[in-house]
C-alpha cells in the first residue's frame, strides 16, 4: 500500500525506477493476496504515465498479466454491480455522493465493508479488502497509459485484449470506458492490428 501512495510523487517514481523497484512491483502483480495484488495494480497505474516506467512494465511481462487482471476484474465487478449484457445497469455516469477524482489519477483500493456485496469475491479473495471495480479502473488506465508506446502497442492489441476492451465500452462506469477507447484508438494505429 505504501508503494502504492508513494508511486503518486514524480520524484518517488523517478527513484523507484532507477533502484531497480519496478521489475519486482511488477512481480506482484501476480502475488496471490488480493489485496496486494490490488495495491500492486494501482502502483503500476501511478507508474505507467513515465515513458520509461512504461517500457519497464512491458517488458517485465506486465501487460499479458494486466490483461488477465484485466478480464478478471470486470468479470467481478460486473457481477458486483448487478450489471446484465441486456441493458439495464443504470448507464455511465457519476458516483453518488463521491468526490470526482482528476483524470489519471489512479483510485487506491478500498476495502468492501463487512458484509456488503462483493466481500466474497472469489478470484479476488474472500477476505477481499479489494474494491473489484477500482481495481478494474487501475487496470484499464494502466492499460491505456502503457497503450501510447509503440513497443506495447502489439501486445495490447492481441486479440484477446481486443476483445476485453471492446467489452468494456459499454461499462457503466465511464473512467473504465474512457480509458478503454482511448487504448482502442492507440492500438489501431498500428497497421497489423487493423487488419485482425
Amino acid at each position: 500500500r505504501l508503494v502504492s501512495q508513494l508511486c503518486t510523487h514524480e520524484g518517488v517514481r523517478e527513484l523507484f525506477l532507477a533502484e531497480g523497484g519496478l521489475p519486482p512491483l511488477v512481480g506482484l502483480l501476480q502475488h496471490p493476496n488480493p489485496v496486494v495484488r490490488a495495491h500492486a495494480v494501482a502502483a503500476c497505474a501511478h507508474c505507467s504515465f513515465d515513458e520509461d516506467m512504461q517500457l519497464v512494465i512491458a517488458g517485465h511481462g506486465g501487460v499479458e498479466v494486466l490483461l488477465h487482471i484485466m478480464s478478471q476484474a470486470r468479470t467481478e465487478a460486473l457481477g458486483e454491480i448487478g450489471y446484465h449484457h441486456g441493458g439495464g445497469g443504470g448507464g455511465r455516469g457519476g458516483g453518488g455522493g463521491e468526490q470526482q477524482q482528476q483524470r489519471g489519477e489512479p483510485k487506491p483500493p478500498r476495502p468492501f465493508s463487512a458484509g456488503g456485496r462483493g466481500a466474497h469475491n472469489a478470484r479476488f479473495g474472500s477476505e477481499a479488502a479489494v474494491a473489484v471495480s477500482e481495481v478494474l479502473e487501475n487496470v484499464v488506465r494502466t492499460i491505456s497509459n502503457l497503450s501510447w508506446h509503440d513497443f506495447n502497442k502489439p501486445q495490447i492489441g492481441v486479440p484477446a485484449g481486443i476483445i476485453q476492451l471492446l467489452a468494456l465500452l459499454k461499462f457503466p462506469e465511464a473512467a473504465v470506458a474512457e480509458n478503454a477507447i482511448l487504448a482502442l484508438a492507440n492500438i489501431s494505429a498500428v497497421p497489423e492490428i487493423k487488419q485482425s
